[in-house]
């Protein structure tokens, strides 16, 4: 299999995107789901990996995915990543540098590390803020949308440059129907996946290999608009399960929002997309006596905000470079 291809869709599944737009079904999955090349989800499955099985993993991760996570970023989306959006607008406010030089791109001539905001990268145990604070565990949930089959390499891509993975792992919540059969579903399970089964008796795995990997300070991504929807980049209405995990695991939400360029040529009668990926400003768990669904709201409503907020100004950016490009 070509498991490049997963990069690229078709004209019609852009038609199903803007039929579900138009009738409000923004959590609708778009792609046809195929259950008979699944496996099922049950007590055997490695949510944490021991032994040979943690061996065979590692290094699948090592000799396999790192060098296709390498060349899909680097060729096939022509990854960019941006600093913290929130401390981007403070500056831009201080020092009233114009908006193309606030929006530099940190992969160009500065390090990534040197560029992304410090608290990103430095160890949180202790971190406190005036709207909340977290426990000693520095382990995080990641949101990201969900605009390609393989935007998982591109946001393990972008912690890594950003100096946010060194000395964690990172994790992906998906769907069980994920845990695919043959050397496709080998990968994905080597890579990372947490598949959620609804089933009572799986649910308990699952939130305790969560609290495990959280406690223990690892990274976990979560999908909060629940399905992809390729090279679609405006912020989709979110659901709570990504916010339910962090306040009852008292850890902080990194967003992360990835928007698209129009690449060179097309696959398949579609424009490719290239991807910007940027990195927000981290969202702490309020400590106060308000009631864990409220405290579930509020992080939920923050990171929908961040979401439009950089939408938003992307928009704008794109807008003013349309507008002084050169006839």
């Amino acid at each position: 299999m070509n498991y490049f291809k997963l990069a690229y869709t078709t004209p019609d599944v852009l038609e199903k995107i803007k039929e579900a737009e138009k009738n409000g079904d923004f959590n609708a999955h778009i792609d046809p789901i195929d259950y008979s090349n699944c496996q099922p989800v049950d007590e055997n499955f490695p949510y944490i990996p021991a032994g040979m099985t943690k061996l065979r993993q590692a290094l699948i991760r090592t000799f396999i995915i790192s060098p296709f996570m390498w060349i899909v970023n680097r060729f096939i989306f022509r990854t960019k990543i941006y600093n913290d959006y929130g401390n981007k607008k403070k500056k831009r406010n201080k020092n009233n540098n114009g908006i193309g030089q606030q929006y530099a791109n940190i992969n160009e001539k500065i390090p990534v590390q040197s560029y992304v905001n410090d608290s990103m990268i430095k160890d949180t145990s202790k971190s406190k803020t005036e709207k909340g604070c977290i426990q000693s565990s520095p382990g995080m949930i990641i949101t990201c949308n969900h605009i390609n089959k393989l935007d998982a390499l591109v946001v393990r891509w972008a912690l890594k440059k950003s100096g946010m993975l060194r000395g964690r792992q990172l994790k992906v919540m998906v769907a069980d129907f994920n845990n695919q059969k043959g050397r496709l579903g080998r990968y994905m399970r080597a890579f990372g996946i947490l598949p959620f089964s609804s089933e009572h008796r799986m649910i308990k795995l699952f939130d305790s290999a969560v609290s495990h990997y959280l406690n223990r300070g690892d990274c976990i991504l979560v999908y909060p608009e629940q399905s992809e929807w390729w090279g679609y980049d405006r912020p989709r209405p979110l659901k709570r399960g990504a916010f339910y995990y962090a306040v009852k695991n008292n850890v902080p939400v990194q967003p992360i929002f990835i928007t698209c360029r129009d690449g060179k040529g097309t696959v398949s009668g579609v424009r490719r997309k290239y991807f910007d990926v940027h990195i927000l400003e981290r969202i702490v768990p309020v400590c106060n006596t308000a009631k864990d669904h409220e405290k579930v709201q509020h992080m939920m409503e923050e990171n929908s905000r961040e979401w439009q907020d950089v939408y938003n100004f992307n928009s704008l950016f794109t807008n003013v470079c349309l507008m002084h490009k050169p006839l």
